[in-house]
């Protein structure tokens, strides 16, 4: 509901890749994006609660969209 001004088109992609051992789940979207360092709201900070379980790393972009890739490492799973 944030992500995309009334009455445009709307895409959100998903994607999992694991190799070796390190896998990594990305979630984009072709929406406004998001301001990278504000403050976080209650999702964004459900999803660090996760990557820290994880022992994850989190990378965000806003570039004609939001793009967010979590990638952690299945050792020790």
């Amino acid at each position: 509901k944030h992500a995309f001004p009334e009455g445009t088109p709307r895409a959100i992609q998903v994607e999992f890749k694991c190799e070796g051992r390190t896998c990594r789940l990305t979630v984009s979207d072709n929406g406004r994006g998001k301001p990278i360092g504000k403050e976080p709201g209650f999702g964004s900070r459900m999803i660090l609660t996760l990557v820290d379980q994880l022992n994850g790393a989190l990378t965000e972009t806003a570039n004609g969209g939001t793009a967010v890739s979590v990638e952690f490492s299945l050792a020790g799973r």
